[in-house]
């Protein structure tokens, strides 16, 4: 026996309230991880960021350097030194913004709908919609005919005091409407229809948190705390250590940097 198109809205709206909650949950969690993330990553960016930015900025120069010195080689004199270090752009300074400065919203709880919507609701809406939809606004016959029709939906929506049927016709796009009315299909399978789309939407909206929520538990900077807590128990700071070899390579780019300054005239 075929489901009755209202237990379908009815099972699908429960559905989607499941949905809403999950992404309630998931974005709770992101925040919270962020959160947690937050005084790591700010000391790392305080302290390990500005070193690799300066390590980047003498690998760049290294690269040039070395086409200067090949193209001086292969007797192109074209390009100078002085050339390089004037064509060379400073490394960009983006101001670092915290995870707990992010904008991580956190969406208002979610009501439950009233069983019996307020009177003024209903009116409101429905001269709305007649205001928008009258026949005497029509252009010419086949539109007072159309505007007819979806007045007709609208006037027994209202007489029903249903305002969910007030929505969904409020919500639908004039295409939906011309569907509704030309095929003769029921008000609910176009609100069936809308709530399959939102359904869809929210999977989507769940999909993406749950990959964020992935990318903040196992990604490089959760790693990186978790190797500094495990350094901790041995008496060692992880950010330190980084900094001295960040240190080290700098330096040795520098001198290599020296060695090839020396060969280009």
């Amino acid at each position: 026996m075929p489901i009755d198109i209202q237990d379908r809205i009815a099972n699908l709206r429960l559905k989607i309230a499941a949905q809403e909650k999950e992404i309630i949950l998931l974005e709770h969690e992101c925040q919270a991880i962020a959160s947690d993330l937050a005084d790591f990553e700010d000391r790392y960016n305080r302290l390990i960021k500005p070193l690799s930015d300066q390590i980047d900025a003498a690998k760049s120069a290294l690269d040039k350097m070395r086409d200067l010195l090949f193209q001086q080689q292969a007797g192109d004199d074209r390009q100078t030194i002085e050339d390089l270090w004037r064509d060379t752009p400073s490394p960009a300074s983006e101001r670092y913004i915290p995870p707990h400065e992010r904008d991580f919203a956190i969406p208002e709880p979610i009501e439950p709908a009233p069983k019996a919507a307020e009177p003024k609701s209903i009116k409101k809406l429905y001269r709305q919609l007649a205001r928008q939809y009258h026949p005497d606004l029509a252009t010419d016959e086949a539109d007072r005919e159309r505007r007819t029709k979806i007045m007709s939906l609208i006037n027994n929506a209202y007489q029903e005091g249903d305002l969910e049927a007030l929505k969904t016709l409020n919500e639908a796009t004039s295409e939906q409407k011309t569907t509704v009315v030309d095929s003769q299909m029921p008000l609910d399978v176009m609100r069936l229809r809308s709530l399959q789309q939102q359904y869809h939407d929210l999977a989507v909206q769940i999909r993406d948190l749950k990959e964020k929520r992935h990318n903040l538990l196992y990604g490089h900077m959760m790693e990186l705390k978790l190797e500094e807590s495990i350094a901790k128990s041995h008496g060692e700071n992880l950010l330190e250590s980084l900094a001295d070899d960040l240190q080290t390579e700098y330096w040795r780019h520098i001198q290599e940097l020296d060695v090839l300054r020396q060969q280009v005239r």
